[in-house]
């Protein structure tokens, strides 16, 4: 591997600048499959970031399929390109963010509507109570031209939350996160539920899959430290296009 030059500082995180300079690399063939990428040590001095960031980069790297990293044995470049499938791994509401800040959100509507008979069932929510609603595409980030989008998602925002308003027509990392800076209401917890579905006809042709298709559909709901919802969200990925990991851990009682 040619030396790395450290990473500019820009509003996209630094592992992930990382992680786009790594993939040019192997997919230029400037680092081999079969080859080994220099110890998180090395890669933290050539690109003048903590060794945080530097684990953060391999393991995107790692669960996009490109390269295998084994203790003792480094890592090792497996794949000239990312697989097709995203795979969201995550502990914590932290992670959670993380996996927004990966991607981007292109909002294609924005509308103020007022939750009827079957809205208010899905939200949970009584008849009558308004919500700021919008939808669109979220894609991979540094996607290419032609490649199709993660998955759609609709998200309905508490109609106090005003100012979500500004962001209706431009692409969002985080909703919530925009919430949180601009309200100074945190998220204590997000209910999350995954389910199967069948991917609807009217946005099949822009996942570019075929209507009907396997799908997996995940519904979060963010509330705030009072208990209040924020934001209820609903994604729908096809079904090879999407994959979730998430790490459990054993209570050892001492």
């Amino acid at each position: 591997m040619r030396a790395a030059q450290p990473v500019k500082r820009t509003n996209e995180p630094r592992y992930l600048k990382i992680v786009r300079q790594i993939e040019r690399d192997i997919a230029r063939e400037r680092i081999a499959v079969g080859d080994h990428l220099p110890s998180e040590l090395d890669l933290c001095k050539q690109l003048g970031v903590s060794r945080f960031t530097v684990r953060q980069a391999i393991r995107h790297l790692r669960d996009s399929g490109m390269v295998v990293a084994r203790r003792g044995a480094g890592t090792m470049v497996t794949a000239r390109t990312p697989e097709r499938a995203f795979i969201h791994a995550v502990d914590s509401l932290d992670e959670l963010t993380q996996y927004a800040a990966t991607t981007r959100f292109s909002i294609g509507s924005f509308e103020r509507v007022i939750a009827g008979v079957q809205l208010s069932r899905r939200l949970k929510c009584r008849r009558g109570q308004a919500w700021w609603r919008a939808e669109g595409y979220r894609y991979r980030g540094g996607t290419v031209e032609g490649e199709p989008p993660i998955c759609w998602t609709e998200v309905f925002v508490a109609d106090e939350f005003e100012r979500i308003r500004n962001q209706g027509n431009s692409d969002n990392a985080s909703i919530f996160r925009f919430l949180e800076a601009s309200y100074g209401e945190q998220v204590l917890d997000v209910t999350q539920t995954i389910s199967a579905m069948l991917v609807p006809e009217e946005v099949a042709g822009t996942l570019a899959v075929a209507p009907g298709s396997a799908a997996l559909r995940v519904d979060r709901t963010y509330r705030s430290l009072g208990g209040k919802v924020m934001e209820v969200a609903l994604s729908i990925h096809p079904a090879d296009r999407f994959s979730y990991a998430m790490r459990l851990w054993r209570d050892i009682k001492r």
